[in-house]
């Protein structure tokens, strides 16, 4: 899938091939065809904190896509981004592993 990328890059970007971006740009879709069929928007859960491996992943997808705009404008991007880049892919690895279940040995 070679389009452009969604959110204003010039490259093709990793994101926007993924099934989480088609799965969130289908939603989106489906939204706006109900607001312009005049039809009430789908209620979803009530507003409260989003859980800490979404807003990880979103802190994550930010710095990816900052660094993308370095490098289209031939910049260098901080290095501090790097090691950013490196803990969210720790955090990230950790958390999924916590909600990873554990099969437990049978005798």
């Amino acid at each position: 899938m070679n389009e452009p990328c969604r959110h204003g890059n010039r490259i093709t970007c990793t994101f926007c091939n993924t099934l989480e971006a088609q799965s969130i740009i289908a939603d989106a879709k489906a939204e706006l065809a109900r607001q312009k069929a005049g039809l009430p928007p789908l209620k979803g859960p009530p507003v409260g904190i989003v859980p800490k491996l979404v807003w990880i992943q979103r802190r994550r997808r930010k710095v990816l896509h900052a660094m993308m705009r370095f490098a289209e404008a031939n910049l260098e991007h901080p290095e501090e981004w790097d090691d950013e880049l490196l803990d969210l892919n720790g955090v990230i690895k950790h958390l999924k592993k916590q909600k990873t279940p554990q099969v437990k040995d049978t005798p």
